[in-house]
């Protein structure tokens, strides 16, 4: 094969990984919003411990499937690795998941999506405790254009014309998400240097552990539910009466299927794009998603950004285009020196 025919299926590649995630997740944000904000004869779904559960089973059986695939078909080896190691990552997985869709309770799907890109803060404050690792001026002063912009966002916005004000409530989820975010990624390259295991495995094990904590949490909930001191604390009904609000709503399920599908062949694409190019590649695409998925909830559901807003939007995003410009060099830089 020549170089311009191997150019050439690597672009093509590139840009059916790049379509995949952009469609997936775009889409994803676009049935999550309406999920939440849909009124189903003057009601509105709020359970979002049966939304996470409902996506851990999903993700769980489609990451199975695709490890069955890679086991017998392509001889993937697999590795033993203590059930501790993935039960303390499953369990931050699923809680910032959970402090997420709950969120969305909160404040606007735009709010949310932006709050979220700022992932590498808390990422970077785990690092620096966890893995010991230091950063540069360069990276803080990212860090500072991030957090300004989501500073601007939320102080610029106006009350009256929002589809949904950002609450106290909101805000404080979203800084939940972002911390539990912090620990998963720094202890998911910690798994990966140490056992190197598949990540369809990976994928696997975090769905599987994740979809048994909301059982146990359940379980738990319906053996002291009885008790008056635990009932604010565990509400083991409302994976219950979420169904019930499905069974009775049943409009519903059709949005709630295309959801989990969506989430499974989205993780799918993200692991299609690390295994085919390299996590640099996978950053620039997901990052670049985002902002088209804020872009996508202004026009399918009328939120008003103004125009304070939308210098925030840029802020953030221009941080995070440094980010993976610095990226890009240092990933140039070392090619170079192993040339």
């Amino acid at each position: 094969m020549s170089r311009k025919d191997t150019f050439f299926l690597q672009a093509t590649k590139l840009l059916g990984c790049s379509l995949a995630i952009y469609f997936c997740f775009i889409t994803y944000g676009i049935i999550q919003e309406q999920i939440y904000t849909r009124e189903y004869n003057g009601e509105k779904f709020k359970y979002s411990f049966l939304l996470v559960w409902f996506q851990t089973f999903g993700n769980g059986v489609f990451a199975g499937l695709l490890w069955f695939v890679q086991s017998v078909f392509f001889k993937t080896p697999t590795v033993q690795i203590p059930a501790t190691a993935y039960f303390t990552m499953s369990f931050s997985y699923i809680g910032a998941m959970f402090s997420s869709n709950l969120a969305l309770n909160y404040m606007s799907y735009p709010a949310q999506a932006l709050a979220k890109s700022c992932k590498m803060i808390p990422v970077m404050i785990m690092r620096i405790f966890i893995n010991r690792k230091r950063y540069s001026l360069r990276e803080y002063i990212q860090v500072a254009l991030i957090t300004g912009g989501i500073f601007v966002f939320m102080a610029s916005e106006d009350a009256k014309k929002s589809s949904k004000e950002t609450t106290v409530n909101g805000i404080v989820l979203c800084l939940v998400s972002l911390a539990l975010d912090g620990f998963t990624g720094p202890k998911q390259e910690a798994i990966n240097e140490k056992y190197q295991p598949s990540m369809a495995q990976m994928m696997f094990y975090l769905n599987f552990w994740a979809f048994w904590i909301v059982c146990s949490y359940v379980a738990i909930g319906l053996a002291l539910g009885s008790f008056d001191a635990f009932r604010g604390l565990f509400d083991a009904e409302e994976i219950w009466k979420g169904l019930y609000f499905c069974s009775n709503h049943p409009e519903i399920i059709p949005l709630g299927l295309l959801f989990g599908i969506l989430s499974a062949l989205g993780q799918a694409s993200i692991l299609l794009t690390l295994l085919t190019f390299n996590s640099l590649v996978c950053t620039t695409i997901t990052t670049t998603r985002k902002f088209f998925t804020i872009l996508a909830s202004v026009v399918f559901f009328g939120h008003h950004v103004n125009y304070a807003q939308w210098a925030g939007v840029f802020l953030v995003f221009g941080g995070l285009g440094f980010e993976i410009l610095d990226k890009y060099n240092q990933s140039k830089h070392k090619k170079k020196y192993k040339d």
